[in-house]
């Protein structure tokens, strides 16, 4: 048993960093909120609602005041899902290209032609192209807009059911339509 653990070491050592940076990530640590940098909200005397400081962002991870909110746990739950996504596809994507390193190195290059292009596009096809979506469903300020975000998992459905027609309250970006195409 030692002697697994002790050639797993590095593993376990890589394991505990990326945990350490993921909760850094979430602004959590054991599950609990920490208060780094200062929030970037604040409670008007006697008020409900919190007002955004003008000019402020927070420094790293997610601010500590949806702790105090009332959807916290959709919040919560739609950045983890969408962030494990994110790290996921990067680190399938890593993966394949050490496989293809592997073939370089060993002079396989039917592997090369015949296994790592393929997962390559459709990994990126397909998932790589929900990655994007997130960052730009990210990015977009829908309460400026005066409309509902998109939903991605509609998106991704209809990618398949209905390829190349998006409805225009749906469309996330001009264009929508034309990229799911190609």
């Amino acid at each position: 048993m030692v002697g697994m653990l002790f050639s797993g070491r590095y593993l376990l050592l890589l394991m505990g960093i990326f945990s350490i940076y993921t909760g850094a990530l979430y602004n959590e640590f054991f599950s609990r909120p920490m208060n780094l940098f200062g929030t970037a909200w604040y409670y008007p005397l006697g008020e409900t609602v919190a007002v955004k400081i003008p000019n402020y962002t927070y420094g790293f991870g997610v601010d500590p005041v949806w702790k105090d909110t009332s959807n916290e746990l959709s919040y919560y739950n739609s950045l983890k899902m969408k962030m494990s996504i994110v790290f996921g596809v990067c680190q399938m994507m890593m993966g394949l290209f050490l496989k293809f390193l592997n073939a370089l190195h060993f002079k396989k290059y039917r592997d090369i032609l015949f296994e790592f292009i393929p997962e390559v596009l459709f990994l990126s096809a397909l998932f790589g192209y929900l990655v994007i979506v997130i960052f730009i469903k990210w990015f977009t300020d829908f309460v400026g807009t005066g409309r509902a975000a998109p939903s991605l998992i509609t998106m991704l459905i209809n990618l398949f059911l209905s390829p190349g027609t998006v409805d225009p309250e749906d469309q996330l970006y001009p264009g929508a339509g034309t990229v799911q195409l190609i």
